[in-house]
């Protein structure tokens, strides 16, 4: 009754255990089922079988029968962690203590080993790792992304507060709309990188939403080489929209592909 009561208990324990007979080229006198359990190999194929006759893999025998005959000589190995490949293929991760344990009747103590299957901890440790790598970049770009819009922001804004001052001093009315007009396309461009800004946190909150409508693409990119063509710094760089059709109507989100149109030409421009 004894050894069933612990039978019982070794089959249910939720770590690996096993024992090898030196005596006996390490041949396996026991395997429990949470080895059996995670290693795809049931007792029945392991019990008075050696290492090289259980593992799939070769190199893990090898390994194993390594760690045998070091603690063998030494007496005692501390508890290190170690891999191994199951009959699928796939790869587990275990903490593992090997002990010596005296037996009368033997020549050299049995060995025991009691191992910890830690695969599925290993695996969320990489996954919060890379986690927290993207979040780490994510703040990079954000930090990146901001600073760049604070830069591009005093654009429009210089050229409203400029071209303001001098339409007040203005007398001819030619110039006047023409300032306005270059107030008005300034004055687009401040609120659509005051958009991309709001649109970021909106990414981060998950909550970007995509409104799809009928708009004239020629409409678009007319718009949008006029709001452009105020960051020209340089006669080296020349903006040009040239009309292949007469109207493009599609259906799209005007937004994102206005954004999109602008971030193109804005790295072209650069």
């Amino acid at each position: 009754e004894l050894n069933r009561l612990m039978e019982a208990i070794l089959d249910n324990i939720p770590v690996y255990l096993f024992v090898k007979d030196p005596n006996d080229e390490f041949r396996y006198l026991y395997w429990n089922q949470s080895f059996v359990k995670h290693s795809g190999i049931p007792a029945s194929q392991v019990i008075g079988k050696t290492e090289f006759e259980i593992f799939p893999n070769p190199a893990d025998a090898a390994h194993f029968q390594r760690d045998d005959l070091e603690l063998l000589k030494r007496g005692e190995l501390p508890p290190f962690e170690e891999e191994y490949s199951v009959v699928t293929g796939q790869k587990r991760i275990v903490n593992t203590v090997k002990m010596l344990v005296p037996v009368e009747e033997r020549t050299l103590p049995l060995r025991m080993g009691i191992s910890w299957d830690i695969t599925e901890r290993k695996v969320i440790e990489t996954e919060l790792l890379e986690a927290k790598v993207k979040a780490e970049q994510s703040d990079q770009l954000k930090t990146a992304f901001l600073a760049n819009m604070s830069h591009e922001i005093r654009t429009p804004l210089n050229a409203i507060v400029g071209f303001s001052g001098i339409l007040a001093l203005s007398d001819s009315e030619q110039e006047k709309q023409e300032y306005v007009g270059i107030i008005e396309n300034n004055n687009a461009l401040l609120l659509q990188l005051i958009g991309d800004i709001l649109d970021l946190s909106k990414i981060e909150a998950g909550t970007l939403e995509f409104v799809y409508s009928d708009f004239d693409l020629n409409e678009l990119m007319q718009e949008k080489e006029r709001v452009m063509r105020m960051r020209l710094k340089t006669d080296r760089v020349e903006l040009a929209f040239e009309r292949p059709l007469a109207e493009c109507p599609i259906r799209s989100e005007r937004n994102r592909l206005s954004q999109l149109l602008i971030n193109l030409i804005s790295n072209a421009i650069k």
